[in-house]
């Protein structure tokens, strides 16, 4: 088992990509339940030529797994575009996969990022082709132990984040 560096999310996150071996990279949540199928049909889209990576759609479900939203892009609606996605965030890091070769761009994490996923959404617009697959491969549970919240910070708070966060793609020339 890999023991993280035991300083938040993000930098956990990094370690275990750093850690990481093989073409293709599936970021994963503990509790999440994936479709037998998953791993295939993400596959069959990261393998075209252009696709850096994919952002799949999922059921949000409580801890017993009752549907709670039938659909994370519909309730969030999801979007891409590099510029969508600063203003609004779409990209959750349970749902997506991409080429190792992202990887390069993205690491390390800059210090003062909110969260990975946004980054690796960001980066991979910036650096080749995201793909949306409006179809549900996994449940996604949410309940009161969840690291992550589905509520919106403080309107300060998420100002300076997308400020930390513009100046890091400018520090990467990404911007």
């Amino acid at each position: 088992m890999l023991q993280g560096p035991g300083q938040g999310i993000v930098k956990n996150f990094e370690h275990g990509l750093m850690a990481s071996s093989g073409d293709f990279i599936f970021l994963a949540d503990q509790d999440d339940v994936w479709q037998p199928d998953k791993v295939q049909t993400v596959l069959d889209v990261l393998k075209q030529d252009e696709t850096l990576l994919v952002l799949h759609d999922c059921r949000m479900t409580d801890d017993a797994l009752h549907e709670l939203e039938p659909s994370y892009f519909r309730w969030h609606r999801t979007r891409g575009g590099f510029w969508t996605n600063i203003l609004r965030n779409s990209y959750i890091g349970c749902c997506m996969a991409f080429r190792r070769s992202l990887l390069s761009e993205a690491l390390p994490f800059p210090d003062s990022l909110p969260m990975h996923d946004q980054w690796l959404g960001l980066t991979a617009a910036r650096s080749g082709s995201v793909v949306l697959m409006y179809r549900q491969l996994m449940d996604y549970r949410r309940h009161q132990h969840n690291q992550s919240s589905l509520h919106h910070a403080s309107l300060p708070q998420m100002l300076r984040w997308r400020l930390q966060l513009i100046r890091a793609l400018r520090e990467r020339k990404l911007l």
